[in-house]
């Protein structure tokens, strides 16, 4: 978890890039500009070793009802990932992933919901 300390220190480093424009972007038909607004991303894991409990959602449905919440409390995007990132916990396939993703992806995008299917991460 950031603390202000860490964040300090991470003024302190990048201070000059921090104040850097920022390329605007489209994503599913949507502009995203934030060096004119910011925009907020829900984040739903599809991992049980999730450590951020409350995003875990074990079934494509409850995935699905999870981003309909989300959105409807203000997420412009939903970040979506199968795989915990820790160094501890453990690694799941690529196939495996797609298995659980391509689903909740499909139901999201029914319902409007702007997906970013986070990338099979390396270890």
């Amino acid at each position: 978890m950031l603390s202000l300390s860490s964040l300090a220190e991470i003024e302190q480093k990048f201070g000059a890039e921090i104040h850097a424009p920022i390329a605007a972007f489209e994503i599913g038909g949507r502009a995203f500009d934030f060096d004119a607004e910011p925009a907020i991303m829900g984040v739903i894991n599809l991992s049980h070793d999730s450590w951020y409990r409350e995003s875990i959602s074990l079934t494509t449905k409850s995935a699905v009802a999870r981003g309909r919440k989300l959105a409807a409390e203000g997420a412009d995007i939903v970040d979506l990932g199968a795989e915990a990132t820790m160094a501890e916990t453990a690694t799941v396939n690529a196939a495996a992933q797609i298995a659980v993703l391509v689903p909740v992806i499909e139901g999201l995008r029914a319902e409007g919901i702007l997906v970013w299917p986070r990338p099979i991460p390396p270890r």
